[in-house]
């Protein structure tokens, strides 16, 4: 049985219409011209893309030269039947292909299929094909005309989407697993650990109380030396808790910031001479208050830590943008070599000597993960003598896929 070269070869056309009833479905586009008769008349520029026609009345199927090429087949090697066709379908695909050929030829349904087809030269090709029947004007059918694209470049991106997002999703359960058990080891290490230093910040003064006026002085300052390395031991484990529990699910309320400032300043104590000046365009939206709170309160804190002697002037603004929010927080203090720019943010990392400062070098450590874990970025501007200026940004909607876990 020879091959119909052209897609009108041994047909003419009867008053011949596309038709495509609801149940069909689906309608191919044919850019090649309006009629069937014009559709076996012009070329695809790209060799990813052919024609092919089954004609109802006696089965012969029809292919353009771009769509044989794009099989691998030589001339006169393309299907001119079912069978013919299906020997080429992958053996995994080719009931499914059967059957909905079937019934679209029927006329039960409209034509579509991905399936896989095996070349010649052993590649296997992943195609996409669509088709309707064409009929005469209240007649029987007449041919079944489809398109096939090759869309094997695409099936490979997709696989490789999806073995990336498997990946993605393993990765983020073994993070939040790994966070788990982070929280919970630090939760019980500072937890349990307070006891015991308790303990021994105490019996060390019970030891003085009980021998005083009998200690040489170098051991009463070593017992004073043990009661203040308790105590910051203390801090420290107290700071740790905080850090682990910080971060949690937020809690969006309507939030004026500049009322949350005010507040803020009105904690500090009077003594300190502290003064805090606000931009007067501070905004108002939703957000979640407590997390906010605590990182402006934490760079507050910082800059009246380290003014260094002088008044502490602390300076907040903001620039509302169209996703987020930059929030910028100055202060006079005596300002951060660049090369201690990312150290700061470490935690239990302080610039000064640990045994005069009072904090235990956990406030931005705790700023940069609450940031970070809504979405947001921070980084320092200072130079030695100028101040210290960090800016950092805060989403204007809080959504749960811009909140991601932070290790910790």
């Amino acid at each position: 049985m020879a091959n119909t070269g052209s897609l009108t070869d041994g047909f003419q056309p009867r008053r011949v219409t596309r038709r495509t009833t609801r149940r069909m479905g689906a309608q191919v586009s044919l850019r090649a011209g309006e009629g069937a008769e014009s559709f076996g008349h012009s070329r695809f520029p790209s060799p990813s893309f052919g024609r092919w026609r089954i004609e109802c009345a006696t089965g012969l199927w029809a292919w353009t030269e771009e769509l044989r090429a794009l099989c691998g087949l030589e001339a006169g090697e393309a299907p001119q039947c079912m069978e013919d066709f299906l020997r080429l379908v992958h053996p995994e695909d080719r009931r499914r292909v059967r059957l909905r050929l079937a019934r679209a030829l029927e006329g039960a349904c409209a034509f579509r299929a991905d399936y896989r087809l095996l070349r010649p030269d052993g590649q296997v090709i992943h195609l996409r094909s669509e088709a309707c029947l064409l009929g005469e004007e209240g007649g029987s059918p007449v041919a079944l005309v489809g398109t096939t694209q090759d869309v094997t470049d695409v099936r490979r991106v997709e696989s490789r989407l999806k073995r990336s997002t498997q990946q993605l999703r393993q990765k983020s359960a073994r993070l939040q697993r790994i966070n788990g058990e982070l929280e919970q080891f630090a939760h019980v290490l500072a937890h349990d650990l307070k006891g015991p230093l308790r303990a021994l910040s105490t019996l060390a003064s019970w030891i003085e109380d009980d021998l005083r006026g009998q200690l040489p002085a170098e051991v009463r300052e070593h017992l004073r030396l043990l009661r203040e390395r308790a105590r910051r031991m203390h801090r420290l484990f107290e700071a740790l808790l905080h850090y682990t529990r910080a971060g949690g699910s937020p809690h969006v309320v309507p939030t004026d910031v500049g009322r949350l400032v005010h507040e803020l300043a009105q904690q500090v104590p009077q003594h300190r001479g502290v003064v805090i000046d606000t931009a007067p365009d501070l905004p108002v939206f939703r957000t979640d208050r407590e997390a906010l709170r605590q990182v402006l309160a934490e760079l507050i804190a910082n800059g009246i830590d380290h003014h260094g002697g002088t008044t502490a002037r602390i300076q907040i603004g903001a620039e509302v943008r169209e996703h987020e929010i930059e929030f910028v927080v100055s202060d006079n203090g005596p300002g951060i070599a660049p090369e201690h720019h990312e150290r700061v943010f470490g935690m239990f990392q302080t610039l000064s000597a640990q045994d005069r400062d009072e904090r235990v070098g956990m406030g931005l450590a705790l700023v940069r993960k609450l940031v970070q874990g809504l979405g947001g970025t921070i980084g320092i501007d200072s130079v030695p003598g100028r101040g210290t200026c960090v800016r950092f940004t805060w989403p204007r909607r809080l959504r749960r896929d811009r909140i991601s876990p932070t290790l910790s």
